[in-house]
């Protein structure tokens, strides 16, 4: 599994973690998608994933494919900026 952030649609030059900012978790095969549909909700992703920090107060997901969903942030109150290595997710 791999994981990737990006900024979102915001044209963020100061690289500052907020909303619409993505976490893309890619799998190294295609999974069931948690048997979950394309378009997943914050109480869906927190029954499918732990996230060892919070990551947000609002956020949801989208399966792009069977092997990646991209969690997508609404809102950041209670979280600090994830930095590199910080951030581990486990399945729930």
């Amino acid at each position: 599994m791999s994981i990737v952030a990006q900024n979102g649609w915001r044209n963020d030059t100061a690289q500052i973690y907020g909303a619409s900012d993505i976490i893309n978790i890619t799998f190294s095969r295609p999974t069931n998608k948690g048997f979950l549909p394309d378009l997943v909700s914050k109480p869906m992703l927190d029954n499918l994933f732990t996230f060892s920090m919070p990551i947000g107060y609002d956020y949801y997901g989208e399966w792009g494919a069977r092997d990646n969903i991209a969690v997508i942030i609404r809102n950041t109150a209670g979280a600090a900026p994830p930095t590199i290595g910080s951030v581990r997710i486990e399945h729930a």
